[in-house]
């Protein structure tokens, strides 16, 4: 089936009514042959266009989508209209806020004002505006004001019997200030002749005639800017150079014998603060050192196709740096101590702390003293540093110095993040063969008999086999299980372990003096067949048998009594140290 096109007729009335003060009314009418008006069936019609359905517009002619069509601009005009109907209006009222969007649906359409023709709007000026000199004053006028109409009070388009404007904002502010003052021109004294035109000839330029008679002002002539970029300490500093004619000025320049374009150079200072440049009574800069990586990036190029941009070789010099290749190695020396030392890509240890700072500080970019700027967003590698070096707590000092020793267990959490970091973290050989050794303990099994096994429960065995990993691997480790679950127990089957494997192992155990007879007891009842001791007799007897202990495994003695034989205890090796109620070394104070 071939649809039918229907035609869209639009009139135009300017309205004050009590309802619709201040809006645009629009009417429309409808058809094929004949033209319906819509009208009172505005609201109805509007809905069924909305929703695809029929309606009837007279006895003749009932609108049915399948069987016509509106051409491409009656069909925008219409869709605009949507919104407005869909705001409970019965008829089609443009709001003064709406005029802009509504003047562009109909831009290539042909309507009637007052039964007038139109077609569109014309960006132009249509004002004669004129500037006159009586005496010593100077008089601004639109000559041709009263030939013609506002469409929508207090916005810019105009009507005569032919055309519809739309007025440059400039020439409408002039327009307002003489119409709503009922005054034909605008008067000035030489005195404000300065005034003029550094503003309002500078605005008015392409639209305004000057009296012959007139010798002492010239209309601005379109300037030409040139932008020059230079580093003002860490700060980034614009100057603008401005000619006109053949004269070069500076932007702050005082000289009041040229007449300056200030629209054209505001809108250079808002294309600036586009950048978060700000200006005060001397310079124009850029501080936040976000922002000018952001500008050396993108923003430079952005405004170098707006103006001519000069930039000094500084600035060309400056590298943003997308990803360094830092590193941090940690290693096992001979000492059995853990230690890290970061290997940083042109980047000075000293300013490695004030780079983690503004990683922390959300910053999306930071200048080294050399004059490059890291692009923190981007560099996935500082991001990974920053976060390790929280991971292990290092102090800014620590940071700063780059190499130092962290506690020995750190190695297992070390290797767990390698493949997350990818190549942050380097190790040595001892490293890697400690971590080797404790993933090779960690799963296997305790060599304890099946008799041995029976004994303990299957917490128990945990807890051995835990114990027995940590000590192969050469950390320290807490036991924490409740009260009277069999710590001293674990610990028991741990020496027999060891001693299985050295048979001249030493192994102290430090108990509160209250129970160091209770240890005696578990060994008699779970490890009678290790040779073990309790020292806590007197002091002679004491240190006798400390220096005759070579079938001794085992020794068991209390915190006070080692503080008072810490020098013979000092001279021995010892292949375990375990401490009973723990919480007495707590504070490095204690002695222990």
């Amino acid at each position: 089936n071939i649809k039918k096109k229907l035609t869209l007729e639009v009139s135009l009335e300017p309205t004050d009514s009590y309802y619709y003060d201040n809006y645009l009314k629009v009417s429309y009418k409808i058809g094929l042959d004949r033209l319906y008006t819509l009208n009172n069936k505005y609201h109805n019609f509007m809905y069924a266009y909305s929703q695809n359905k029929p309606y009837k517009l007279s006895t003749k002619l009932t609108y049915n989508p399948d069987e016509h069509y509106f051409d491409k601009i009656d069909k925008e005009i219409l869709d605009y209209n949507i919104h407005i109907f869909q705001r409970g209006y019965y008829e089609c009222v443009i709001r003064p806020n709406d005029i802009d969007d509504f003047m562009k649906t109909i831009k290539d359409k042909d309507y009637k004002i007052y039964g007038n023709l139109y077609h569109g709007y014309y960006e132009e000026n249509p004002f004669k505006i004129n500037l006159t000199k009586k005496e010593d004053n100077y008089h601004l006028s639109i000559d041709n004001i009263k030939e013609f109409n506002q469409l929508i009070e207090n916005k810019n388009y105009f009507y005569d019997s032919k055309k519809v404007y739309k007025v440059d904002e400039n020439v409408f502010k002039l327009y307002q200030v003489l119409e709503n003052n009922d005054i034909d021109n605008f008067i000035f004294s030489k005195k404000d002749l300065g005034k003029f035109t550094g503003g309002l000839l500078s605005l008015l330029k392409e639209n305004i005639h000057l009296d012959d008679s007139i010798t002492e002002i010239t209309i601005p002539t379109n300037p030409k800017a040139k932008l020059y970029f230079d580093f003002y300490y860490s700060a980034i500093e614009c100057q603008i150079k401005l000619t006109y004619g053949n004269k070069e000025i500076d932007y702050f320049s005082k000289d009041q014998t040229i007449p300056r374009d200030n629209e054209y150079e505001s809108n250079i200072l808002q294309r600036l603060s586009d950048f978060n440049f700000t200006v005060n009574q001397t310079q124009i800069v850029l501080e936040d050192i976000d922002e000018i990586g952001s500008f050396l990036e993108k923003g430079i190029f952005e405004i170098s196709e707006e103006y001519e941009v000069f930039t000094s070789k500084k600035i060309k010099d400056t590298n943003i740096v997308k990803q360094t290749q830092n590193s941090v190695t940690f290693s096992i020396g001979k000492d059995n101590i853990l230690s890290y030392n970061f290997n940083l890509d042109g980047i000075e240890q000293t300013e490695l702390t004030d780079i983690l700072s503004s990683l922390k500080a959300k910053k999306h970019y930071h200048r080294l003293k050399n004059g490059s700027i890291i692009d923190l967003n981007a560099d996935k590698n500082l991001q990974n540093l920053g976060e390790l070096t929280d991971e292990l707590d290092l102090t800014k000092k620590e940071i700063t110095e780059g190499i130092g020793t962290i506690p020995k267990y750190c190695a297992l959490y070390l290797d767990s993040l390698k493949n997350n970091y990818h190549n942050l973290i380097s190790t040595n050989d001892n490293f890697d063969n400690l971590i080797k050794q404790f993933t090779t303990y960690k799963d296997k099994e305790i060599p304890l008999d099946k008799k041995e096994l029976k004994i303990l429960r299957d917490y128990q065995v945990t807890g051995v086999k835990w114990l027995y990993n940590v000590y192969k691997s050469g950390f320290g480790g807490i036991l924490a299980d409740e009260m009277g679950l069999g710590k001293s127990i674990q610990l028991i089957y741990l020496t027999k372990l060891i001693i299985k494997e050295n048979p001249n192992a030493k192994i102290l155990i430090i108990t509160p003096t209250s129970l160091v007879y209770n240890w005696q007891k578990e060994f008699d009842k779970f490890g009678s067949e290790l040779n073990y001791k309790v020292f806590a007799e007197n002091k002679t007897q004491r240190l006798n048998e400390l220096d005759n202990m070579n079938d001794i495994n085992i020794m068991i003695t209390s915190y006070g009594l080692i503080r008072n034989d810490l020098e013979k205890y000092e001279k021995m090796f010892f292949e375990l140290v375990a401490i009973d109620e723990a919480q007495n070394i707590k504070n490095p104070n204690t002695g222990i």
